[in-house]
């Protein structure tokens, strides 16, 4: 059993969050009615210091897509960098969780912080050298945990806790160290051939090296940031 369970009140985290789901809400969109959206490229940007989720559209409603997605800045034609916004929210989210889970970097356990697909964000208190994960994949949407005592890298569970929480339709995890910042999401939608180099990945965990790995991922970024 885990130690302690919070719930965490973060706007930065928050507004990231809303974000993110309005991403992962326009995938199903795209996926589920293609017909009636072509959307052709999201990316962030920023009125003031607040960011913002744009995405351009080939051929639908402005009107309506506005409607459902109030969060979202809907301009019509192409953006140039198709993925733009899956890099720039992970990355903003990697380094906010440094900031939150930091203050654990020198407790003798790991710590581990899940963003949830209804925007709640919770911190979790584990062993020295892991942390439970009680929460079912389907609904964390990026999960991050701290290595205290290690270096910023993926054990062979924490690529199985990434590929559950990608197949089910999240973005992501990172690992945090005192050192450094491993941030490891996918920066598309995950195709088959990334999803089987990962499951071989962890099957024959040894064989591998991140450097090797990574420049193989065509739907998968892994980083330091």
């Amino acid at each position: 059993m885990w130690k302690r369970v919070e719930l965490v009140k973060d706007p930065r985290l928050e507004t990231l969050c809303r974000q993110l789901t309005s991403i992962l809400d326009l995938e199903y969109l795209v996926e589920e009615i293609p017909l009636d959206f072509d959307i052709c490229g999201m990316q962030i940007v920023y009125r003031g210091d607040e960011p913002v989720l744009r995405i351009g559209i080939r051929r639908g409603s402005i009107d309506r897509l506005r409607e459902l997605y109030p969060y979202v800045d809907v301009v019509e034609g192409c953006i140039e960098d198709r993925f733009d916004a899956y890099v720039r929210v992970s990355r903003m989210l990697c380094k906010e969780v440094r900031r939150v889970l930091s203050k654990y970097l020198f407790e003798d356990r790991e710590y581990a912080l899940h963003i949830l697909d209804d925007c709640r964000i919770v911190t979790m208190e584990g062993f020295r050298d892991h942390v439970p994960m009680p929460i079912p994949s389907r609904m964390v949407i990026f999960s991050a945990h701290t290595h205290p005592a290690g270096f910023a890298l993926p054990s062979r569970n924490d690529l199985r806790v990434f590929l559950s929480i990608v197949s089910e339709g999240g973005l992501g995890i990172a690992i945090v160290s005192r050192t450094s910042t491993l941030c490891m999401y996918r920066k598309a939608p995950l195709s088959p051939e990334d999803y089987e180099l990962i499951c071989d990945w962890i099957n024959r965990f040894e064989d591998y090296d991140l450097l090797t790995v990574s420049k193989k991922l065509s739907t998968v970024a892994i980083e330091f940031v």
